[in-house]
C-alpha cells in the first residue's frame, strides 16, 4: 500500500498517534517513529528505485499519465465530479450505475450518522473526540489526494477512496451510536432500513446480473428502431439495433437484436466502441468489452432462429475532447486470440466491425487565441459565424486554423473550402475538407457550439499579392453558403483570412 503515493499519508498519521500515546516519553516517540520509517523504507525502497531506473521518475507518475491520458484539470473539476465519486463509492455496475433509489438510500445512510455525530459530539468521551478528529483528518487527506489525481487524469472511481474505508466505518458507527444515545433511539430504524435494502437488492438488482436476455421465437416479433442486415462470421446475424443518447451526452442506451443462423460452438466476446470518424485516426473515446447477454447467455447457448434482445445502459466517462461526432462500432471477436469476425452488410464486405451510427458527444469547448480573433462580424448564411482565423507556417505547408460558432442548426453537411489565390483571384492551392477532418459534421452543430477546425495548404512559400479565402459549400451540388462581413455581401461566399482578416 505504501507504493501508492497516498499510502505515504499514513506516516504523518502514525506520527500523530505516536505523539499522543507517548507524550510523556519522548524516547519512545523517537524509537517508534524510527521503526515506522525503517519498516516503510524497507518495504518500498526497491519499488521507487525500480521506477527511477526504468522511467527516471521514482513515483512513475509521468509514464502513468502518458498511459492513461493527462488533463489540465483543477480542484473545481473534482468538485463537479463528487456526485459520480459518491455513487461509485457505494456501488457501481460495469460502465453503469444502480437505480437512483439505491443511491437515495445510501445518501440518507451517510447523512444520518453525520447528524448523529454532530448531535452527540458533546456526549463523546475525550478519547472518542480525539479519535474522531484523527479519522476525519485521514479521510480528508485521502479525498485531497484523490482530488489532486483526478485533476491530473480523469479518475472519478470510488475505489480510490477505499483507503479511507476504516475511517468512514468508524465515523459512521460513532454517528449511529450518537443517535442511539439520543431521545429518539433511531438505531433500530437504521438497522431495519439496512435489512430492507439488502432484501430489495436481492429481489430487484441481483436477478439482473444473472437473468438471460429476452428471447423471441422469430424476427417478426421484434421491431428495432434501426433495421440492419449484417452478418458477423458465418453464423450470426444482426437484425437491427436501438440507440439512445440523453441530452447531456452521458447516458447511452444500446439494444442489439441478434439472430443465430446455425449452432455456434464458440463463446464470442463483444466490443462496443466510440471511435473517431476521421480516416486513419485510431482514437477511441470509449471502449466496452463483454460477452453478449452480459455474460448470462453465451453465444454457444444460442438456438438457431431465435432472436436475442441484448440491452445495455452505459454512463460515458468524462474525457478531454471537444464536442464532436463519434462512430459507434460493434465488434465480435474470439476472446482467446482477439481475432475479429468478418462483417458483411447487405451482402457486401464491411471489414471487421459494424458501424451502427454516429453520435454527437458533448465535450469541452476549444480554446481560440485572442490574437486570431476576427474583429468584424463574419457570417455564412444565418447559421454560422467565423470568429477566429490564423495561419501558421509548418514544414512545406501552411496550417490554416479557423474557429466557427454555430448560430442556428444546419440541415446539410457542408465542406470547408480553404483557397490560396494569386492577385488576380486565380486558384493556386486548396485545403478543402469537412470540419475537423470529418469528426464534426455541420448537421451535428447546435447553437452555441464552438468548433476549432484546422486545414493544410501544401505550398512551400507565400508570395506578395497572394491571399487565403475560406467559406462553406455543399459537396453534393457545389452551392456555397452566402457570406457577409458586417452585413455586406462578400463575392463568391469567400471571406479573406490572410494576409488580412476582415
Amino acid at each position: 500500500g505504501l507504493t501508492k503515493l497516498s499510502g505515504w499519508l499514513l506516516l504523518p498519521l502514525f506520527l500523530v498517534v505516536i505523539l499522543l500515546r507517548s507524550i510523556r516519553h519522548w524516547s519512545l516517540v523517537i524509537g517508534h517513529w524510527s521503526l515506522v520509517i525503517l519498516t516503510a523504507s524497507a518495504g518500498t525502497a526497491w519499488w521507487f528505485w525500480r521506477n527511477w531506473q526504468l522511467y527516471g521518475d521514482p513515483t512513475a507518475l509521468q509514464p502513468m499519465l502518458e498511459l492513461v491520458g493527462a488533463r489540465g484539470g483543477s480542484a473545481l473539476q473534482s468538485f463537479r465530479e463528487l456526485g459520480t465519486m459518491f455513487r461509485s463509492f457505494w456501488g457501481q455496475l460495469p460502465c453503469s450505475f444502480y437505480p437512483p433509489t439505491f443511491y437515495a438510500f445510501y445518501t440518507a445512510l451517510t447523512l444520518l450518522p453525520l447528524a448523529g455525530l454532530a448531535w452527540g459530539w458533546r456526549r463523546l468521551a475525550r478519547a472518542e473526540r480525539v479519535m474522531a478528529v484523527i479519522l476525519v483528518g485521514w479521510f480528508l487527506l485521502i479525498v485531497a489526494s484523490w482530488m489532486r489525481w483526478n485533476a491530473m487524469t480523469p479518475a472519478p472511481g470510488g475505489r480510490l477512496l477505499f483507503p479511507a474505508l476504516p475511517a468512514v466505518a468508524l465515523l459512521m458507527a460513532l454517528g449511529i451510536d450518537g443517535l442511539a444515545r439520543g431521545r429518539f433511539k433511531t438505531s433500530w430504524i437504521i438497522v431495519s432500513a439496512l435489512l430492507l435494502m439488502a432484501c430489495w437488492t436481492v429481489a430487484q438488482i441481483l436477478p439482473g446480473f444473472f437473468a438471460p436476455p429476452p428471447r423471441y421465437p422469430d424476427a417478426d416479433i421484434v421491431y428495432p428502431a434501426y433495421s440492419l442486415d449484417a452478418t458477423l462470421g458465418d453464423d450470426i446475424q444482426l437484425l437491427g439495433y436501438d440507440v439512445n443518447l440523453d441530452d447531456q451526452g452521458l447516458t447511452l442506451d444500446v439494444t442489439l437484436y441478434w439472430q443465430p443462423l446455425a449452432p455456434i460452438a464458440e463463446d464470442y466476446a463483444m466490443a462496443l466502441q466510440l471511435a473517431s470518424p476521421v480516416a486513419d485516426d485510431t482514437t477511441l473515446r470509449w471502449n466496452y468489452n463483454s460477452w453478449p447477454g452480459h455474460g448470462n447467455y453465451p453465444t454457444s447457448a444460442w438456438q438457431p432462429g431465435e432472436v436475442i434482445e441484448d440491452a445495455y445502459r452505459f454512463r460515458l466517462p468524462e474525457a478531454e475532447f471537444s464536442t464532436q461526432g463519434w462512430d459507434l462500432h460493434l465488434i465480435l471477436y474470439r476472446g482467446e486470440t482477439g481475432e475479429r469476425l468478418p462483417v458483411q452488410v447487405n451482402g457486401t464486405d464491411a471489414g471487421d466491425r459494424v458501424l451502427l451510427t454516429k453520435l454527437r458527444i458533448p465535450g469541452h469547448p476549444p480554446s481560440c487565441p485572442e490574437a486570431g480573433r476576427i474583429t468584424s462580424n463574419a457570417r455564412f448564411g444565418e447559421a454560422t459565424a467565423l470568429t477566429h482565423a490564423w495561419v501558421t507556417p509548418t514544414r512545406g505547408r501552411y496550417e490554416v486554423s479557423l474557429c466557427w460558432e454555430s448560430l442556428q442548426p444546419l440541415s446539410a453537411d457542408y465542406t470547408v473550402f480553404v483557397h490560396l489565390q494569386d492577385a488576380s483571384g486565380e486558384l493556386i492551392a486548396t485545403g478543402d475538407g469537412p470540419p475537423m477532418g470529418g469528426a464534426f459534421s455541420t448537421s451535428m452543430w447546435r447553437p452555441g457550439d464552438v468548433i476549432l477546425d484546422v486545414h493544410q495548404l501544401a505550398i512551400g512559400k507565400m508570395e506578395t499579392g497572394q491571399r487565403i479565402v475560406v467559406g462553406l459549400y455543399n459537396l453534393a451540388d457545389g452551392s456555397r453558403l452566402p457570406a457577409y462581413v458586417d452585413g455586406e455581401s462578400v463575392p463568391d461566399g469567400a471571406v479573406p483570412v490572410w494576409p488580412d482578416c476582415p
